[in-house]
């Protein structure tokens, strides 16, 4: 636990060090970034829930051909290849960690270093909300996620190259098949000057709530049908608790931020993609497994967050009550709730005894 609470210190010391302007947004960004992958990839193999797993799968592909691995049929192939090239070029599980850590914390660092309003903010999002948890332990789903991030970037771009575009998106599909879930972005992409996606999401949301069982059914008959495995799993006060917190975040971005004020508005396109976030997260209500889908969209509250603030109609003494209210919310979520969570406790380096 004394790392975690270590590096929560240094993202808060170096963000106020960084406001003050003593260090660049850049430096920053990258000292953070650093220890994130630090952290995750030097991890030993008991920590995360699946490390485990993917550590003995490790060991089994480092003793198997090209021609082995390809003769599997694994949906998920191009993870498999990645796997059985750094086993035999390498030869160590920890080096496949940490290419993992820099696949997702390096996109992850480029996004909140251009969109972010406040980088400190954005990292302890992505601990507060279990990506940093998830991170190491879903580590097919964390390669994808980190490849649909670049796919989103480039297209974000004003020059965009489509090369990239659709490079970055096979990439992510043919590691873990979920990225296909990133394809309704492309809409949200072209309406990202409006507001009409985000409505159309609050219209959605009672409708969605109320046949929440009918629609989980449906949408697990579709995904399975493309070659997901989704496990059957039931919904928990935690799925209700998140989704809560995104209904709140959705709202108060709909009807408490500028809307037409170029410096202070908070733009479509991040208030569609929380609405998007919080529609899906209906499902995970029904079956947790659903969380899978709804993080290729909540990773962006690492950007919406921070700009909803920036964006609120509250001024004075009000607008620095919501900056402490949202930072102090973020550290509980942290240390008193998901810290705990992916069997993450106790940390060790790989290089440590249990």
């Amino acid at each position: 636990m004394n790392i975690y609470l270590i590096l929560i210190l240094t993202i808060l010391v170096l963000n106020n060090v960084r406001k003050n302007q003593r260090i660049s947004d850049k430096l920053f960004c990258i000292i953070i970034c650093a220890l994130f992958i630090l952290i995750t990839g030097l991890r030993h193999n008991v920590v995360g829930s699946d490390t485990t797993v993917y550590y003995l799968q490790f060991q089994e592909i480092k003793q198997m051909s090209l021609a082995n691995i390809i003769a599997l049929g694994k949906r998920d192939f191009g993870f498999f290849i990645f796997e059985w090239l750094v086993a035999k070029c390498f030869h160590d599980f920890v080096v496949l960690t940490l290419s993992v850590a820099c696949v997702f914390y390096i996109p992850i660092t480029l996004l909140i270093y251009r969109y972010s309003e406040d980088k400190g903010l954005s990292y302890l999002i992505l601990m507060a909300f279990m990506f940093f948890q998830f991170s190491m332990t879903g580590v097919r789903q964390t390669m994808a996620l980190g490849f649909a991030i670049m796919c989103m970037l480039e297209l974000l771009k004003e020059k965009k190259n489509i090369v990239r575009v659709v490079i970055w998106f096979w990439l992510g599909t043919i590691v873990h098949r979920s990225c296909l879930i990133i394809l309704p972005f492309l809409l949200i992409y072209l309406f990202r000057r409006s507001r009409i996606i985000a409505k159309s999401c609050l219209v959605i949301l009672p409708i969605a709530f109320l046949f929440r069982g009918q629609l989980t059914v449906m949408a697990s008959s579709i995904f399975e049908n493309l070659g997901f495995e989704l496990e059957q799993y039931g919904g928990g006060s935690g799925g209700l608790t998140t989704f809560l917190v995104y209904l709140l975040l959705f709202v108060w971005g709909m009807f408490f931020t500028y809307i037409g004020e170029a410096d202070y508005e908070l733009q479509p396109l991040w208030l569609s993609m929380m609405g998007v976030a919080t529609v899906l997260q209906v499902f995970v209500l029904v079956n947790s497994v659903f969380f899978r889908v709804v993080w290729y969209y909540s990773i962006f509250l690492t950007i919406y967050i921070p700009k909803m603030i920036c964006a609120s109609r509250v001024e004075g003494r009000s607008y620095a009550l919501i900056n402490y209210a949202i930072l102090f919310g973020l550290l509980y979520m942290y240390l008193g709730i998901t810290i705990g969570s992916a069997n993450v406790l106790p940390y060790q380096f790989f290089w440590q005894g249990l």
